[in-house]
């Protein structure tokens, strides 16, 4: 592949059979559309390619483009900007002179580099008001390389080897890429040097102006302009270098680019947590008391007393902690750590319920909760995970798809993969005591599964049970009687309904031995002794008929007694609340 100058001034490249590949197929689609796309093309996504000289050569020359065009004060943010002036005509001339052997050299002089550079100009003006955002923008889209260039940075750097002093810093700026693609970095003292004279006077105050918005904004940057500091290397103290990590957000605002240690991270810097593990012990369910425990952390490694007194006692800011620096605020670690010692104290008597366990783990806050009273200032500075047994559970609540057979014993059909996964669920919901909500489209067959539960529930027990509670609209009691029968007649099932029964409710003490009850939203409402029994489950088909919480069969509903209960609905509004344990 060769880069060609045509009689009328065209760039163009001179293929071979085999160069369609990668960067070359690349480059040559871009100079097939015009002379400055390939320029420009080179200049920013070739920008670090190793190429032949001819192609180098107009890399060079879209780079002088571009550098000219990040110095070119006041246009950071702006879509619109005037033409970008041309280099000299002695520049213009040495460019020539450089240019390597390549086909139709003899038609290349500074008239012709002065058409490339104003079609180039064109071109960037174009794209940059296309894009919708400013120079800087557009450049860093087009290489972040070029970002950086004509711009002043803040260096921050560890100094190890000065104990009282362990940081550097450096204000930087960067006049151009180097010819491998690489931003130099010049102290700012050399931009005074390097912008001498009235000509340049216009582009220092471009370069200067991001640091005197940020010495406006931030009292330590005004400090050192007034001072002279910023033009000179400095050895900083740790509450120095504390000051500049935290004023990132600002200064980067104001238009410099700040550059730190890789270990500092703005949106979560290092910094050690009180860390609450809740659920640790082996027995899981709603109605247990969950362990807790506190401690403070780093890196997820607990402190010791030593190194816990130790930061307590440091001024904060940044401090030294494990061989790496951290963020430290005092105050808010102590705060933090105090109330949830409390809390631990407190728990040692008891521990704390299953659902507040679970408010704190979600960060749901709640009256009365113990993560609701700590300030939320605070709260930044605690760390709140889920102990090895609870993490398990809820790892399986999360995935209930990873189960390979939940058919009970009894069924006569074959279950789904997805009714596999929904009985797997419904299973380990009872177990835990929760009340899920079966929410499955029409056809899917919740039944099915409701049936293949219970099934479960009568092949786990070791003794007899209390029966399990079926509520339903009227209209679906021959449904159910029917599914029953076909799917699982092993299920000793008893109708307390008048169709089935005197209408009174006075078998209902007969069915102690059976497996289900099935009964309707309107005789719960009237009969006492099915909102006074213990059941072992209960069973709400249709829930949505007590999704008004005020009507009369939703207040039946709450009467009865068991450890949970399963809402079977066509649509979700969110499922009422478990029923309270006996």
């Amino acid at each position: 592949m060769n880069l060609c100058i045509s009689p009328r001034g065209w760039l163009f490249a001179e293929t071979a059979p085999d160069s369609n590949e990668g960067a070359a197929k690349r480059i040559i689609e871009a100079f097939a559309d015009s002379s400055s796309r390939g320029i420009l093309h080179l200049s920013t996504t070739e920008l670090q390619a190793s190429l032949p000289a001819d192609f180098s050569f107009a890399r060079d020359f879209g780079r002088a483009y571009l550098t000219q065009l990040c110095h070119t004060p006041e246009i950071a943010g702006q879509a619109e900007f005037p033409p970008v002036s041309p280099p000299t005509e002695g520049d213009l001339a040495a460019m020539v002179l450089s240019a390597p052997p390549m086909r139709g050299l003899e038609y290349l002089n500074a008239d012709l580099l002065k058409e490339w550079w104003a079609d180039l100009d064109i071109l960037v003006r174009k794209e940059v008001q296309a894009s919708g955002h400013g120079v800087q923008e557009y450049l860093r889209e087009r290489n972040p390389l070029w970002r950086a260039v004509g711009r002043v940075s803040f260096h921050l750097a560890e100094n190890k080897r000065d104990p009282d002093h362990p940081f550097a810093f450096l204000a930087s700026y960067a006049s151009r890429l180097s010819a491998q693609g690489r931003v130099q970095h010049l102290p700012l003292e050399r931009a005074l040097e390097e912008y001498a004279g009235s000509r340049n006077r216009a582009g220092l105050l471009s370069l200067l102006q991001p640091i005197h918005r940020a010495a406006e904004r931030i009292p330590w940057v005004k400090e050192m302009v007034e001072a002279g500091d910023i033009y000179s290397p400095l050895a900083w103290t740790p509450t120095d270098a504390y000051k500049l990590l935290k004023d990132i957000p600002t200064l980067e605002q104001s238009g410099l680019i700040v550059r730190v240690p890789d270990w500092w991270k703005a949106s979560r810097p290092p910094r050690p947590v009180v860390s609450v593990t809740v659920g640790n012990s082996t027995k899981i369910s709603a109605d247990a008391l969950l362990d807790f425990s506190v401690a403070v952390t780093f890196d997820g490694q607990p402190l010791d007393e030593k190194e816990l007194r130790a930061i307590l006692e440091s001024s904060g800011g940044l401090v030294a902690l494990k061989g790496k620096w951290v963020e430290l605020d005092r105050d808010r670690l102590a705060e933090a750590l105090r109330h949830w010692k409390n809390v631990e104290r407190t728990a040692q008597h008891g521990g704390i319920s299953f659902f507040e366990g679970m408010r704190m783990l979600s960060g749901a806050k709640l009256e009365g909760d113990a993560a609701s009273a700590i300030p939320q200032a605070a709260k930044e500075w605690v760390g709140i995970s889920a102990g090895q047994h609870l993490e398990k559970v809820l790892q399986e609540l999360r995935h209930p798809e990873r189960v390979l057979d939940a058919t009970p014993p009894g069924i006569r059909t074959e279950l789904r993969p997805y009714q596999q996964v929904g009985v797997h669920w419904l299973r380990f919901m009872t177990r835990l005591g929760l009340g899920p909500c079966l929410a499955d489209d029409m056809g899917l067959g919740k039944t099915i599964q409701v049936l293949a539960l219970l099934l479960h529930l009568k092949h786990d027990s070791t003794a007899r049970e209390n029966p399990s509670l079926l509520v339903v609209p009227a209209s679906l009691i021959a449904n159910w009687k029917a599914e029953i029968s076909r799917f699982a007649p092993a299920l000793s099932m008893f109708i307390a309904h008048p169709s089935e029964t005197n209408g009174e409710g006075k078998e209902l003490d007969a069915c102690g031995d059976c497996d289900l009850v099935i009964t309707t939203y309107t005789m719960l409402g009237r009969l006492e002794s099915l909102r006074q029994r213990e059941w072992r489950l209960a069973i709400l088909d249709e829930a949505q008929a007590i999704k008004n919480a005020g009507t009369r069969q939703a207040r039946a509903v709450k009467e009865l007694r068991g450890p949970c209960s399963i809402f079977s609905t066509l649509a979700c509004w969110g499922a009422p609340r478990p029923l309270p344990a006996s």
